[in-house]
């Protein structure tokens, strides 16, 4: 607001309330503001006699008019404005121009502020801040763009401008055929030990084996998506873990439900995330606090110094639908959801994404979550697999 902008706006607050036409009301302000300064010097008096008596007898060698006169009225003798902003209350809204005090922006601190502004737009822009749906996926135009915008790479992985193509990964059908064969999504767990930070010893319900049942429990009776969910314990034998050979572990039996079941579409492959204890992947849906959740991916090719090595005895005829499954997911989970999914994470290795087109692995919150918050995660999880496979 300009000076004079300003100077008009405070003689209308204050003294240009009376009417211009209405003069006795003019004479009885006047008569007000005059009693009001009497009481004002009476009390200035009063307080200096005070002060001297008590500095005569020596209770209070540090006590001055002003501070006595401040501690009982707000009003300050030094200050002048503090006066006015008594007597008329309004003018505090304006104490820095009455008082002289008012602060002129430097040319320097212009260009600061300039720049400031131009760094907060800039961040606002960043094509890896943003949040990417099928809408606006479009303005990444370049590999760099997409990369740093949807995915989180390892630097164990090598991944090309072609494996990330967006129309490609797009225009791939992640749809199913909902027909009276059952089921149509297989639930898993490789690392079936997995649990959280409340997470009671022994309880199966309260590990990632129990947040895949939830899962299980809203396909089936919300969305009519006919599941199979495989308790199987792969991370584990006689009792020791053997997390290292899990994937292994695995396959065959997995494999062989597949068979089983050749009407299964879908795998998923659920985990829970490894994070140190300070690092809580925590958002709210619904009012409800809810464990993050990231798709992760892999690619069958390390990087050896910057170059591709392929991991021939990993092969996955798959990647590629791999790739288009998670990147649907994302897109469609930042839609519902914005604050739900962290970007998609690709490594250099296969998982188990290579026995069915529609693979996911699924990683749901992590150590540092409590059950509660990790099962929380389903239901935004299923709403989005729902809306991602199911025929429209």
């Amino acid at each position: 607001m300009k000076y004079k902008e300003i100077a008009i706006q405070f003689f209308k607050d204050t003294f240009f309330k009376i009417e211009e036409n209405n003069s006795r009301s003019k004479r009885i302000h006047k008569r007000n503001r005059k009693k009001q300064m009497v009481l004002f010097l009476s009390v200035l008096l009063l307080v200096t006699v005070c002060v001297t008596g008590l500095k005569v007898a020596g209770r209070n060698a540090d006590i001055t008019v002003d501070k006595f006169f401040k501690l009982v009225t707000g009003v300050s003798i030094s200050n002048k404005i503090s006066y006015i902003h008594y007597i008329i209350p309004y003018t505090q809204i304006y104490s820095d121009i009455l008082a002289g005090g008012t602060k002129f922006i430097s040319e320097n601190e212009i260009e600061q502020r300039k720049q400031a502004q131009k760094k907060a737009k800039e961040k606002n822009t960043d094509p890896s801040r943003k949040i990417y749906t099928k809408e606006n996926v479009g303005e990444l135009d370049d590999f760099d763009k997409i990369k740093s915008a949807l995915y989180t790479v390892d630097s164990t992985a090598f991944v090309t401008a072609d494996d990330l193509k967006i129309d490609m990964l797009l225009g791939m059908d992640m749809k199913i055929k909902l027909d009276n064969q059952k089921p149509k999504v297989l639930i898993f767990h490789t690392h079936s030990q997995e649990a959280f930070k409340d997470s009671r010893s022994g309880k199966k319900e309260d590990t990632i084996v129990g947040v895949g049942e939830t899962l299980a429990d809203i396909l089936e009776k919300k969305y009519n998506i006919p599941v199979y969910h495989d308790e199987g314990e792969y991370d584990i034998k006689d009792g020791v873990m053997q997390r290292g050979t899990s994937y292994e572990t695995m396959e065959a039996p997995i494999k062989k439900i597949l068979e089983k079941y050749p009407s299964i579409e879908v795998c998923i492959d659920l985990h829970r995330d490894g994070v140190p204890d300070n690092v809580h992947l925590i958002t709210e849906v619904d009012g409800k606090p809810t464990a993050k959740i990231m798709y992760f991916n892999g690619i069958c090719c390390e990087n050896k110094n910057g170059q591709p090595n392929k991991i021939s005895y990993l092969a996955n005829p798959y990647i590629k639908e791999n790739l288009a499954f998670s990147l649907q997911m994302l897109l469609e989970t930042n839609e519902l959801y914005p604050d739900f999914a962290k970007k998609n994470y690709i490594k250099a290795y296969r998982y188990s994404l290579h026995m069915k087109p529609k693979s996911l692995l699924i990683e749901a919150g992590a150590n540092t979550n409590t059950v509660g918050e990790v099962k929380n995660a389903m239901y935004p999880l299923a709403e989005v697999l729902n809306n991602v496979i199911h025929p429209q």
